[in-house]
């Protein structure tokens, strides 16, 4: 089934045949319910997955992971770089960020956390550039957190022209101190793909899960509490 988060809820429609469903958290079997919905646990961080059972036991395969976290910190692309202004739809927020080979090779941001702690931090994007199961134009860019790197980040093809079609990148774990947190994504020479003229993607919102404890977090002249 194709599930949606609806704030503590995971939601799908109905399957045709289906007698109840899983629901996998972390990877172990959680609860079977005959609900299209499934109110989740108070968490720190956890991905939950949802699969079809049929009259006969048959299991469906398990839906895209959907991640819950206490709490999830956004950081909107527009308000620290310029917003683009193609046409595209479905982003959060008043806009997002197109980078290239040539645009916006460097977006960093500062940010104050009141508590040192691990952190998972990811990017919603979009990428048009090609089909998501052939072509060699995945987005490939670096990570650095306080001027150390922290890993690559990828945005894959969603699609061909399917620049409103959004997603999250992989994440990499790191750990953010307590006080002032520079972060930078950008373009390396190591993250030249095989396609090399193309690596391109939009970008919407920077991602923090906190692993532990509750953070908060400044951004530019904007002070937001997470609870």
């Amino acid at each position: 089934p194709r599930v949606e988060k609806d704030s503590m809820q995971l939601k799908w429609n109905a399957i045709e045949k289906a007698k109840s469903y899983h629901i996998y958290k972390n990877g172990k079997l959680a609860a079977q319910i005959k609900d299209t919905f499934y109110t989740v646990p108070q968490s720190t961080y956890a991905e939950y997955k949802v699969s079809a059972i049929d009259e006969i036991d048959f299991e469906s395969f398990t839906s895209e992971p959907v991640v819950f976290a206490q709490p999830e910190i956004r950081i909107e692309f527009e308000n620290i770089a310029t917003a683009s202004s193609l046409p595209y739809t479905n982003y959060s927020g008043k806009g997002f960020v197109k980078i290239s080979t040539v645009t916006n090779r460097i977006v960093e941001c500062t940010i104050n956390m009141e508590r040192e702690g691990d952190c998972l931090i990811d990017v919603r994007y979009s990428n048009g550039s090609g089909p998501w199961n052939t072509d060699n134009k995945c987005a490939i860019r670096s990570l650095t957190v306080n001027e150390v790197y922290s890993g690559v980040l990828l945005f894959p093809q969603r699609g061909q022209d399917e620049w409103s079609d959004w997603g999250f990148s992989n994440s990499r774990k790191v750990n953010l101190r307590a006080g002032e947190n520079v972060i930078r994504i950008s373009f390396e020479d190591w993250n030249n793909n095989m396609n090399v003229e193309v690596n391109t993607a939009m970008l919407d919102y920077l991602r923090i899960l906190r692993l532990k404890s509750h953070p908060v977090i400044r951004n530019g002249s904007f002070l937001k509490e997470y609870f």
